[in-house]
């Protein structure tokens, strides 16, 4: 214990002024026992019960353990959701959500897309001689009908249930080899052999105003041949770009085409008709993935509605801006055409070119292989890149390898070739007639002699 004295007293003066009785001595004595300092038990008690988390005091100042327990449990239970939405607020700011706006806008005038058209027979019949001895020795001995047709053996009805299934087509093969051999043929050749936009188009007119096969630029496609556009490949400033002030067939591109079925050759053309591909005049065409087929003996009446696609960049977005110097290395088709710009279909296609000519040493013809696009991985081989041949057993299986990895998605094709940030897009609507009409087949047929 410790002992504290006080003393109280008056003085003399105050005293007898007040009459106080006389000075008293009086002692206190103020103690306290000396303890341990409080436990980390104690006070997480004592925070328990003073803190406002509800269940923590409930926990505290419950008596028996059922309830201890249950408290606990609705309190652990309750941090955990805490902690968890936490969690799935902070992952969704960094997954950087974006929202789709979709605004549908009239216009009083569009700029005009490029329209381009294809023969689907990508050879005429009188050209074959001209077209290659590989290409010739698959129809060596098949003689032609009076139409100038390729004619084929009596068809085989088959017993399907003695045919067996592990049995490749012939028609299949010879039509795998033509394309092929078609696209390993030299530019000219193929040019050649194929039909000429002068022979194909009959009448042209836009927007009321005649125009021809000056109007139209060529390209060559490996499934369709010679394939002409409209319209196309000017850089987004050029003042040649056409608009379309009005709406209706009237005021669009109206075609006549003539397609010629006597020159279509039986096993590469089963179907007769044109390809049409409605596109951006700055985007590579590929028919073969993209447009509609038209019908002989039918009008075809195709309506556009353009989608402008605005894509976010990085961290929103997956799109991204290339330069002019980027581009080149991901657009294998400059080298055939000029003006074109990116577009992930293109480039996905170099991409998967790149890989062939990488790991094969050869490239697919299918596709150009020549330019600066390819200059890398040709230069890897230290030889120039020749088209694979369907005679190396080495050189088909490794490209066949290539083709199954890109269907995969086994390539860094998905990765090197994000979608533009900014793309339009064409959808069509088509319809059909007969054509022509009893009073306008007499014009029609002299237009063709």
């Amino acid at each position: 214990y410790i002992y504290i004295y006080i003393y109280i007293y008056m003085d003399t003066e105050t005293r007898d002024n007040y009459g106080a009785p006389p000075p008293v001595v009086r002692s206190t004595t103020i103690g306290y026992n000396e303890e341990k300092e409080p436990s980390l038990v104690s006070l997480i008690g004592g925070l328990a019960e003073k803190t406002g988390m509800h269940g923590l005091p409930n926990v505290q100042r419950s008596s028996s353990h059922c309830r201890k327990f249950f408290w606990l449990f609705i309190t652990v239970s309750g941090l955990g959701l805490l902690i968890w939405q936490i969690v799935m607020a902070v992952q969704q700011f960094y997954s950087y959500p974006t929202t789709t706006t979709e605004i549908s806008q009239n216009t009083p005038s569009l700029q005009f897309p490029a329209v381009t058209i294809c023969n689907l027979n990508p050879v005429r019949v009188h050209a074959i001689h001209e077209a290659g001895e590989d290409i010739r020795s698959l129809f060596r001995g098949r003689e032609s009908n009076e139409n100038g047709e390729v004619n084929d053996r009596p068809p085989k009805f088959f017993n399907w249930d003695t045919e067996e299934d592990d049995i490749e087509d012939e028609d299949f093969t010879r039509s795998t080899k033509f394309i092929q051999y078609f696209a390993a043929l030299e530019p000219k050749d193929r040019k050649a052999i194929g039909s000429n936009i002068s022979s194909l188009l009959i009448s042209c007119t836009f927007n009321g105003r005649k125009c021809g096969p000056k109007n139209f630029t060529y390209f060559s496609n490996y499934l369709y041949g010679n394939c002409f556009t409209f319209n196309a490949f000017l850089s987004k400033n050029s003042s040649k770009r056409l608009v379309s002030n009005k709406p209706g067939p009237l005021y669009g591109l109206s075609m006549t085409l003539f397609i010629n079925q006597g020159e279509y050759v039986k096993d590469v053309a089963e179907t007769a008709g044109a390809r049409v591909i409605v596109h951006d005049q700055t985007d590579m065409p590929f028919p073969e993935d993209m447009g509609i087929s038209t019908a002989p003996g039918t009008m075809s009446s195709i309506g556009i509605r353009l989608i402008k696609h605005f894509r976010e960049d990085p961290p929103h977005g997956k799109c991204k801006n290339f330069t002019s110097s980027e581009i080149k290395l991901r657009n294998g088709f400059l080298q055939e055409l000029k003006n074109i710009s990116y577009s992930e279909q293109a480039c996905k296609k170099t991409c998967y070119q790149q890989n062939v000519i990488l790991k094969c040493g050869c490239a697919d013809p299918i596709y150009n292989f020549e330019g600066e696009a390819f200059a890398l991985e040709s230069a890897a081989h230290k030889v120039e890149i020749e088209p694979c041949r369907l005679d190396n057993n080495t050189e088909t299986m490794c490209k066949n390898k290539i083709q199954t990895d890109f269907s995969n998605g086994n390539l860094n094709c998905q990765t090197k070739c994000p979608p533009a940030c900014v793309e339009d897009e064409y959808n069509l609507a088509a319809s059909y007639s007969a054509w022509p009409s009893n009073v306008k087949i007499v014009s029609v047929h002299f237009q063709i002699r």
